[in-house]
């Protein structure tokens, strides 16, 4: 008797973990990916804001519902995220991640994973004169390798946004660039490159046009300017005057000497003679 009894609980606990099991892969068969826009903010070389929004399907109301609760009782523990889908989880970073924030689109279907990096995002390798090239890092997308190859299905897409005053250059795959933001979909490739220029800031150099671009200077040239005019103006009124009263200061303040007497300049003998 007592053997049937625990034969029978083992029954009972076998079946509980059973019917787990097909809630679990229910939860999971009822949702599917259907496509991903994930966008990189590069804020600085070693820094950068991710949001990533995953689009998912499902095979009824219910299904959306059951999703939506699960996602809002797990937060933002990850590995009981990935345990609903594989796909729910950061996907662009190399050593760590911090500030996660998981919210569900109700209107979208889609759970939106936002967080920042503090890693290496854009590489210099090229520093002229007036310009410094910079390399995206592309192992930040090392998620999205498939078979050796980046691959983003058509439909979803890759972005990345860069600070000012970076703007793109060359871009392999080609990309769409529209509003400051770069746009890959539908590739793939065994190489994923973008590369950034930096103009940097001209040199300071003297020159007149410049001063005139200054309002403090070309306050001062106006003044200068001005008073000239007004120097100008007054002596051409009072010419006479200014030129009397000049010629008198100049004779009252010249002394005349008189000449040596002719007796002192001529050898005195030829007076005698």
């Amino acid at each position: 008797m007592n053997c049937y009894i625990k034969n029978k609980s083992y029954l009972f606990i076998f079946l509980i973990f059973i019917l787990v099991l097909i809630s679990n892969t229910n939860l999971i068969s009822a949702s599917q990916v259907n496509s991903y826009d994930v966008k990189i903010d590069i804020l600085s070389p070693n820094n950068a804001k991710i949001v990533e929004n995953w689009k998912f399907d499902f095979n009824s109301e219910s299904d959306l519902e059951t999703f939506k609760e699960k996602i809002l009782e797990i937060n933002i523990n990850i590995p009981e995220l990935k345990e609903i889908d594989s796909e729910l989880e950061p996907h662009v970073y190399i050593n760590d991640y911090k500030d996660v924030k998981i919210t569900f689109d109700e209107v979208k279907k889609a759970v939106i994973i936002e967080y920042s990096i503090e890693d290496l995002c854009l590489i210099k390798y090229l520093d002229y004169e007036d310009e410094i090239f910079w390399k995206f890092n592309e192992n930040l997308f090392r998620d999205f390798v498939t078979n050796n190859l980046y691959s983003i299905p058509k439909g979803s897409y890759l972005r990345v946004k860069l600070y000012d005053p970076l703007f793109f250059g060359e871009t392999l795959p080609d990309a769409e660039i529209k509003n400051s933001v770069l746009s890959w979909t539908g590739i793939s490739s065994n190489e994923l490159k973008l590369i950034a220029i930096e103009k940097k800031p001209p040199k300071p150099t003297f020159v007149i046009l410049d001063l005139y671009n200054n309002e403090n200077l070309l306050d001062v040239f106006g003044y200068v300017i001005l008073v000239l005019l007004i120097i100008i103006i007054v002596f051409l009124i009072f010419k006479k005057p200014i030129s009397k009263l000049i010629k008198g200061f100049v004779i009252s303040n010249s002394k005349i000497k008189t000449s040596k007497n002719l007796k002192e300049i001529v050898d005195s003998e030829y007076f005698e003679k």
